[in-house]
C-alpha cells in the first residue's frame, strides 16, 4: 500500500514509501512507478486486511516536496584506500577505509583504489625479496 509520494527534483520522477500490509510496517527504500502493480481491490475487503490504516486521518497519498538539505560545508565521504580484501562465494569484497575515518565493506572498488592497493601489498614482498637476495651473498 502506498504510504506516501515524494517528489523531489523535476527531473527525476516520482518515488512511493510503501507499506507492508501484513506487518503494517513502512518499507525501507523508495520504489518507483516502474516497480509498482495496479491492483484492483475492493475498499471493505482492503479495510478488513489492514485495520491499522483506518486509523490515519487522510487515507489519500500526498505529494510532497522534499527540500535539497543545504550544503553546509559538510563533504560525502571520499574511499582513501582499501584495508582488506575478502572472498565470498568467490567475489571479492573490500574493507574501504574513508575520509570521515570509518570503515565499510563494498563489493566493487574504483580502478585507481585497486591499483593503489595492489601496489602497496607489492611493496613487503619487495622488501622480502631483496632481504633474501641480500642475505645469500
Amino acid at each position: 500500500m502506498i504510504k506516501n509520494v515524494v517528489k523531489s527534483r523535476d527531473d527525476i520522477g516520482t518515488a512511493y514509501q510503501l507499506i507492508n500490509e501484513k506487518t503494517g510496517k513502512v518499507v525501507r527504500n523508495l520504489v518507483t512507478h516502474d516497480r509498482l502493480k495496479a491492483c484492483d481491490i475492493d475498499r471493505e475487503s482492503l479495510s478488513q486486511r489492514l485495520p491499522s490504516t483506518q486509523q490515519a486521518e487522510d487515507k489519500t497519498p500526498q505529494v510532497q516536496a522534499v527540500e535539497p538539505k543545504a550544503n553546509k560545508g559538510v563533504r560525502e565521504p571520499r574511499p582513501l584506500r582499501i584495508v582488506r580484501v575478502r572472498y565470498t562465494r568467490g567475489n571479492p569484497e573490500y574493507l574501504v577505509r574513508y575520509s570521515d575515518s570509518k570503515n565499510y565493506w563494498c563489493d566493487w572498488v574504483s580502478k585507481p583504489l585497486l591499483e593503489n592497493y595492489k601496489r602497496e601489498q607489492g611493496m613487503p614482498r619487495n622488501i622480502k625479496r631483496e632481504r633474501r637476495i641480500m642475505t645469500r651473498n
